[in-house]
């Protein structure tokens, strides 16, 4: 692993090299991003290592991209990698844009098509091809075709294209759709080579007026076929999949209300983000757009300078209500400036079959964070949150057990943060492998667009959910470091 880590560090100075002299050049303009990660693990002393370097160049209206990974993260995945894994050709102007290579977009509230780099969870689900877009003040064209990033099987076997339009005929009025067609995996031995695999469609529309804001998707999904290893493809002309969302926002001068409507069914496609819909960043299926409808509901209030309320309630549930999520949050935030913050909040959840091998799991939760102002640049901080957990595991043991978590940390902006951070619970769990108590230390150094975490400790792992995708995190006990780094 050292040799590899060696030759990335190598290839990064590289790098550098380059982006400095981009920069001597007249007329260009260049950035670099590099973020790494170690690992050591305490008991076994196993090392993991990885890397990520990206390079921007703009010269008028061209841009160039690349991004140098070494992954050698055995901890989370198994997949080792290194090499050159993202690159891309732009031009763009006011109203035109064409870019080949690797890329990140969206259609819609991301229905039918939705590409993601979110690292809280590992995924990074790209798209490598091409992609073009116009923008008119009268609507907004784009059009894509190329291979997307597979969380499956990391690979891009698939073939897709589509496009999403938006037009605008009056000033608070838009309208739109969108479409994207998946061809086959092999196409040599799909039979009825040529025809689409899979397609998806819908239809939008946005109306804004005054403190009011409305949008509504409606889309479909059609599936012809699917591919097995041994036997080929197999014809499904039956199974026909329909989502839809709404979203209406109230937002007159100290306070908005929102609510949000969903209803999917067979829409659980590979390369889509379907809105989650509530405050817990995840669906009720643990694939998303599967089978469930739902509705969300949040009211943010700012009665006086520095304080802030917000209420949020969501219900989520499969057509055959075996599967169900509701949430509660309540939050109160006050600051005063040059002296501090309060934040005080509470939560109820319950999960029926939504966690692997948790038949119902219910909890309630209180939090206290209050921050202080030392000094004008030293600030001491300290968080409390207590959780009362109950877990009825499908084969039929119950537990019921208190779970808090304590955080003491110092600042002196904007260089310094140290933590300390304790959490336990009152029994030994089953789904934390029978631990009971974490503790960690954390030590976060700055210096410009340079930032060092050094985190040493045990962490417990288990389920954890961004942007609507949902990940199993392993438990860890050792020495984990982070380095990013902006050029």
């Amino acid at each position: 692993m050292r040799m590899r880590s060696l030759k990335a560090i190598g290839i990064g100075a590289c790098l550098l090299l380059g982006v400095a002299g981009a920069r001597a050049q007249e007329g260009v303009s260049a950035s670099a991003l590099n973020r790494g990660e170690f690992t050591q693990e305490e008991t076994s002393r196993r090392q993991s290592f990885r890397d990520r370097f990206d390079v921007d160049l703009r010269y008028r209206e061209f841009l160039f991209g690349l991004r140098y990974e070494l992954d050698e993260e055995i901890r989370v995945d198994t997949l080792l990698g290194e090499g050159l894994t993202k690159r891309y050709f732009e031009y763009r102007r006011d109203w035109f844009s064409g870019r080949a290579g690797n890329f990140y977009t969206t259609f819609g509230r991301g229905l039918t098509f939705r590409t993601l780099l979110d690292d809280n969870v590992h995924m990074d689900q790209d798209m490598d091809g091409l992609k073009v877009a116009l923008n008119h003040r009268l609507g907004e064209l784009q059009a894509i075709a190329g291979r997307p990033h597979s969380e499956v099987n990391h690979r891009r076997d698939d073939l897709v294209s589509g496009g999403a339009l938006l037009a605008q005929p009056a000033a608070n009025l838009s309208l739109g759709g969108t479409y994207l067609r998946r061809e086959a995996t092999n196409a040599h031995e799909d039979p009825s080579w040529g025809l689409p695999v899979e397609e998806l469609g819908s239809g939008l529309g946005r109306v804004t007026w005054r403190d009011f804001d409305l949008y509504g998707e409606y889309a479909q999904r059609w599936a012809w076929g699917r591919y097995d290893p041994l036997s080929g493809w197999i014809g499904m002309d039956n199974l026909r999949g329909q989502a839809s969302y709404g979203s209406l926002t109230f937002s007159p001068e100290g306070w908005g209300l929102t609510v949000d409507y969903k209803d999917y069914r067979k829409f659980d496609f590979q390369y889509n983000g379907p809105p989650w819909v509530n405050r817990l960043n995840r669906s009720v299926n643990t694939s998303p757009g599967l089978d469930e409808r739902g509705w969300q509901g949040e009211l943010n209030w700012s009665p006086t300078p520095g304080m802030n309320l917000v209420g949020n309630f969501s219900d989520g549930w499969s057509r055959d209500y075996v599967q169900r999520m509701q949430h509660g949050y309540g939050e109160l935030k006050y600051q005063r400036l040059g002296k501090g913050t309060l934040i005080l909040w509470g939560e109820g959840r319950a999960l029926r079959l939504v966690e692997p091998s948790i038949a119902l799991k219910k909890e309630g939760a209180g939090h206290a964070d209050l921050s202080y102002y030392l000094t004008r640049i030293q600030t001491l901080s300290a968080t409390a949150e207590v959780r009362q957990v109950r877990s009825r595991y499908i084969i039929g043991l119950d537990e019921k057990y208190w779970d808090a978590q304590g955080i003491l940390t110092y600042g002196y902006a904007p260089y310094l943060g140290v933590s300390a951070i304790v959490r336990g619970t009152s029994i030994r769990v089953t789904e934390y492998n029978n631990e009971k108590l974490w503790p960690i230390g954390e030590v976060v150094l700055t210096l410009g667009a340079h930032q060092l975490k050094v985190r040493y400790g045990k962490e417990r792992g288990g389920i954890d959910c961004s942007s609507g995708v949902c990940r199993y995190e392993p438990p860890f006990s050792g020495l984990k470091v982070t380095a990013v780094s902006r050029f």
